[in-house]
């Protein structure tokens, strides 16, 4: 069940599908950041109802996550779900969710670490997710989204283009504490990637299905 293409002004159900860092004080500040990015690129936005209670409850309430979840499938408005953050644990959802209703309304769901659970069991189902960048990080980056970052999301979802994976000439993996509003306005340092791909066992041209994913979930 290929999803088809966004459009202008669809609606997008962002929702603390893992982790519930958005409803913490200390961060709601990068939560906003994300939600308004996400509205550059075109699609309007509307947050589920237990999204922003907190770390504790979201951890401590996968019905409700779930709850969340399968409110957004069956409404006809929403055409896409983003995560608003990773975690450990958006496989206990899954014995929630209500299979039949969820083939019968089928939308991708964005977003990327322990989020490759439900794309899996989303995938099972044969329904089309995306895995990319989630609210708070990705679309949230400090002072502006990464250029190749933007520009392939606005391409995976906007369009129905064959797509090529390309790579960043660049990446970074600096620590800035995100609790600190001041580092909103403060750049990531970059370092040139030297490497470029790397393939293992492979040496022919190979066809077929493409799955990615967060290698510890």
């Amino acid at each position: 069940m290929k999803t088809t293409k966004l459009h202008k002004n669809d609606l997008a159900s962002l929702q603390s599908l893992s982790g519930g860092m958005a409803g913490d004080d200390r961060f709601h500040h990068k939560f906003k950041i994300g939600k308004e990015r996400i509205e550059n690129i075109g699609l309007t936005t509307s947050i589920s109802k237990h999204a922003l209670r907190g770390i504790e409850y979201i951890s401590n309430n996968p019905d409700k996550r779930a709850e969340d979840l399968m409110e957004a499938f069956c409404n006809k408005d929403i055409k896409i779900i983003i995560a608003n953050i990773g975690g450990f644990d958006s496989h206990k959802l899954i014995p929630f969710l209500d299979i039949d209703k969820i083939i019968a309304n089928p939308k991708p769901i964005l977003g990327y670490s322990d989020i490759t659970s439900l794309h899996l069991f989303l995938y099972t189902l044969g329904i089309q997710t995306y895995y990319g960048p989630a609210v708070l990080d990705g679309f949230a980056e400090n002072v502006e989204m990464h250029e190749i970052t933007k520009e392939s999301v606005k391409n995976v979802l906007f369009t129905n283009n064959e797509q090529i994976l390309k790579q960043s000439n660049n990446w970074t993996s600096e620590f800035l504490d995100w609790a600190n509003e001041k580092f909103n306005n403060t750049k990531r340092k970059m370092n040139d990637e030297e490497h470029g791909s790397i393939w293992l066992n492979f040496n022919n041209e190979i066809k077929g299905h493409l799955i990615g994913g967060c290698l510890d979930t």
